[in-house]
């Protein structure tokens, strides 16, 4: 209504938020915006968050477009708030799309970001977690023993490991070159050495 426009970085935002009641009310605002803006090109995981069965499938079936199924996609399915239904309708369509196998292996992933998520936002606006979706998240397969990587440690690590070879590198050059310029010493000693040994034989033979 007052020309408010949608990007790309909005609805990634929206995916990070883990509170049922304030993702839900941020749906409701966007849901319509969604809707009315024809050019922004939504993602899958959008409209299976929303409960669109008509949209979802035509992503999933459109035969010149393949559109990736991943655990975003499945986290979207978990969250929708739609009619069961058409939640229902979506999750045979992604089954049939992936094979159970896959789709089942996805589903716990999801579930294990969900819960991850929702505790570590808990944790961070200092509140209790929502409980409901704990436990919703563990009956979907979530594992319990899960951690989250800390990205920063791991690039702390990455940096040490290539500070560590660049060194065993250099290490390695600087060895590698000893040892050739030891080499060339001994040659040259040994080239001395003849020429000392042949330069008497040939005072008597003049």
């Amino acid at each position: 209504e007052h020309g408010a426009r949608l990007s790309s970085d909005v609805l990634d935002e929206l995916k990070t938020i883990s509170s049922s009641k304030v993702r839900g009310a941020l749906e409701d605002i966007l849901q319509p915006l969604i809707l009315k803006d024809k050019r922004l090109r939504c993602p899958l995981w959008i409209w299976v968050q929303l409960g669109s069965v008509q949209a979802s499938e035509a992503l999933v079936r459109n035969a010149s477009h393949d559109e990736e199924i991943d655990i975003d996609v499945l986290v979207g399915l978990q969250r929708c708030r739609g009619p069961t239904v058409d939640k229902e309708q979506i999750s045979n369509l992604l089954q049939e799309h992936l094979g159970a196998e896959e789709f089942q292996r996805l589903s716990a992933a999801a579930a294990t970001r969900r819960m991850l998520l929702e505790l570590r936002e808990a944790h961070t606006e200092e509140r209790e977690p929502e409980l409901d979706l704990i436990l919703e998240a563990l009956a979907q397969g979530a594992n319990a023993n899960a951690q989250e990587e800390d990205e920063d440690e791991t690039d702390e690590e990455d940096a040490e490991d290539e500070e560590e070879d660049a060194d065993g590198s250099m290490e390695e050059d600087e060895a590698q070159s000893e040892s050739e310029d030891k080499a060339n010493d001994e040659v040259s000693e040994e080239d001395d050495r003849e020429d000392g040994e042949t330069e008497p034989e040939g005072e008597w033979d003049e």
